[in-house]
């Protein structure tokens, strides 16, 4: 819902990259609710990754199989079964999800068009004609932007696409409104502009520009301390929950020694001493064997304890590092929240409206 990853959405990002490399439409109605049909010929750019990914293997042995329709809602390839709704694709089709090869191409297909040098068949400006803009307003401003914000330790930690919403009024450009998810931006019933509404649209921005500047610039400002408040929560937060950790671990440490050998050679060796000391005669060197065992005891005895106490400082060794230069490190943010704007649209309502 925040990016609004629908259906929906991804049919219509995919068909709007097709119509990048070839001319209208690229998707036709299957038939079946949900499902669609590439419209040949398939653009070049697009034919190695539809062949590799898409196409139906041929029983005949062809090089190339038929294509088959495509789905981009779960619920288009759901059947019932026995009364229990069953996942099941048609043999002739296929499911688009998020991860599939033909709607990652998709992807980077705009990405690469966000850099200076790439084809231009992609525009991050777009002009739209809202009906049901409220009518108090001249237009709304969709700014979205790539917020991301690095720790000391160099990790992204946070990363996302935010939509900003702002209002236009007298020519001027308001306050952000409430955060909105993506899906609830989306237009239902939007009309392609007019050129008259794309004059409209660049008179605006020139009035607005400035201004939209200045509020990214508080977006950002805003962005970075609310970060920077929430690693500090967050630091105190991890730092007793390793305290608690090392904590327990020193009593494991301390109970497994207890239990082990340690405490078993401890008896052994009292048990050998006490039985030493009990002999009045020792005709058989019985007393020397007996010193000779206590003696090898008594040397495992402090191999263990010094095992033990470099376990121990192994461990404070691992505290001090996490707790003094990892977690101060990782709960730090580095420089400022950079805020990247990604798209503008621009959205009007219809003249005379």
């Amino acid at each position: 819902r925040e990016l609004d990853l629908s259906g929906e959405a991804l049919r219509t990002t995919f068909d709007s990259a097709l119509v990048h490399s070839a001319p209208p439409p690229r998707l036709q109605p299957d038939g079946r609710p949900g499902f669609w049909r590439l419209v040949q010929p398939i653009p070049a750019t697009w034919r190695d990754v539809v062949d590799d990914t898409l196409r139906i293997p041929s029983p005949t042995g062809a090089a190339l199989g038929a294509l088959p329709a495509i789905a981009f809602e779960p619920t288009a390839c759901v059947v019932e079964v026995a009364g229990r709704p069953i996942f099941r694709p048609p043999a002739d089709a296929a499911l688009l999800h998020l991860w599939h090869p033909v709607v990652q191409h998709t992807f980077h297909h705009f990405a690469r068009r966000r850099f200076p040098g790439q084809p231009a068949s992609a525009s991050r400006w777009s002009v739209s004609l809202d009906p049901k803009l409220p009518a108090s307003v001249d237009a709304w401003i969709l700014l979205t932007v790539e917020e991301l914000a690095v720790n000391n330790l160099r990790e992204t930690f946070h990363h996302w696409v935010r939509t900003l919403v702002f209002p236009v009024q007298a020519n001027r450009l308001r306050d952000p409104l409430p955060h909105q998810s993506a899906d609830r931006l989306a237009i239902e019933s939007a009309r392609p502009p007019t050129s008259k509404a794309t004059d409209r649209a660049r008179d605006l921005w020139l009035d607005i520009e400035d201004a939209l500047r200045t509020q990214l610039a508080t977006h950002t400002t805003v962005l970075t301390q609310r970060l920077r408040s929430e690693l500090d929560s967050e630091r105190a937060a991890a730092t007793e929950r390793e305290q608690e950790r090392f904590r327990s671990r020193q009593a494991e440490l301390s109970k497994l020694i207890t239990e082990s050998r340690l405490d078993r050679l401890e008896r052994d060796l009292n048990s050998l001493r006490e039985e030493e000391g009990s002999l009045l005669f020792d005709p058989d060197g019985y007393a020397a064997r007996l010193r000779v065992s206590a003696e090898d005891k008594q040397a495992e005895l402090a191999r263990i304890r010094r095992h033990t106490e470099d376990l121990r400082e192994q461990l404070n060794r691992e505290r001090e590092r996490i707790l003094t230069q990892l977690i101060p490190r990782r709960y730090a943010l580095r420089g400022e929240a950079q805020c990247l704007p990604v798209s503008v649209e621009i959205r009007l309502r219809e003249v005379g409206k």
